[in-house]
Order: structure tokens, then C-alpha cells, then sequence
């Protein structure tokens, strides 16, 4: 494998090596006479090494494998936080269903009773277009949908072309 920009050198020395993580782990403060403090050297020799060695290439090449990490990392993260989520909404979706199908099945025994043991039949028709409407969201399908319709209920026009949309009554539009 070949060795990382960032890391020691072929043709670097421990010592120089050892300046050059200095400066790099410095982060946005780095500068070489500060190395220089660090090490007990002279500045021209820091210098000499960061002219030498490429530290400026280097450190850039550090920064954008370590935002590739951070990146790499983030994404590890949003994955697995969607895969969580994923699941709990598939589980609510089943739930759903299930919800669904026992109220399908009472209002269905409900049906079979005298009326008088029953509830009203607004009530079973309630409990059917729950069951019916929780189903719907639970397999992903509409629940609602709606039209629009341009001047005498003729189609829109959009570009020359003609769009019919549908949109049934949803009670909550009649007027008082």
C-alpha cells in the first residue's frame, strides 16, 4: 500500500518526521518557528525541512483525508439513523394494519348481530372508513385526492396540453 502523503517520508529523517507532526497536529495555530520552540532547533533548520519535505502539501492532503473520514463517518451515521427510522415507520405501518383489520373484523360481527345489539349504522360506517383509511396508509397508498378543473368544470390547460385532476368530496368543504 502506499504510504500516505502525511506519513513519514523515505527520504525523511525521525527527526524531521517528528517536526512535521508538530506542525500537522498544530491544526489552524501551526507555524514553523513554533515547531522550532517545540523541537529545541534553530528556525532556518524547520524551515529548511518544511521546504524540503513539502509540509504545505502535505498538510493539505492531511485536511482533505481527514474531511474524507469526517464525510465518510457522517454518512456511516445518517445510514444507520435512517435504517432506525425505516424500521419504526414500518412497524407503525403494521401496526396500522393490524388496527385496521380488528376493526374490519368487529364492524363485520357487528353486521351479524340483531340491530338492536349493534351499534348505529353511522357508527359501523365510521368504524369502516377508519379501518379502510388506516389500511390505505398503512400499504402507502392515498388516502384523499382531489380535482381541479379549469373555466365549466373544463379541463386545465397547462403548455397546450390538457390535465385532468381528480379530487373527490371530502365533506369538509360543504358550505353550512
Amino acid at each position: 500500500m502506499t504510504p500516505q502523503p502525511f506519513e513519514r517520508l523515505p527520504t525523511e529523517s525521525a527527526q524531521a518526521f517528528e517536526a512535521f507532526a508538530l506542525y500537522r497536529d498544530a491544526g489552524v495555530s501551526r507555524s514553523t518557528r513554533a515547531v522550532a520552540r517545540q523541537c529545541g532547533k534553530c528556525a532556518s533548520l524547520i524551515q529548511r525541512w518544511s521546504r524540503r519535505h513539502r509540509w504545505q502539501q502535505r498538510i493539505q492532503a492531511f485536511e482533505e483525508h481527514l474531511a474524507v473520514i469526517t464525510r465518510q463517518a457522517e454518512e456511516r451515521k445518517l445510514a444507520s439513523m435512517a435504517g432506525r427510522w425505516a424500521e419504526r415507520v414500518e412497524e407503525s405501518r403494521q401496526k396500522d394494519y393490524e388496527v385496521a383489520q380488528a376493526l374490519r373484523t368487529r364492524a363485520m360481527e357487528y353486521l351479524a348481530k340483531p340491530p338492536e345489539k349493534s351499534p348505529s349504522c353511522a357508527d359501523l360506517a365510521r368504524m369502516a372508513e377508519i379501518a379502510s383509511k388506516l389500511e390505505r396508509l398503512a400499504l402507502g397508498l392515498p388516502t384523499e385526492s382531489q380535482a381541479l378543473s379549469g373555466p365549466d368544470g373544463q379541463p386545465l390547460q397547462v403548455g397546450g396540453a390538457s390535465i385532468l385532476i381528480y379530487i373527490p368530496e371530502n365533506g369538509r368543504d360543504a358550505k353550512q
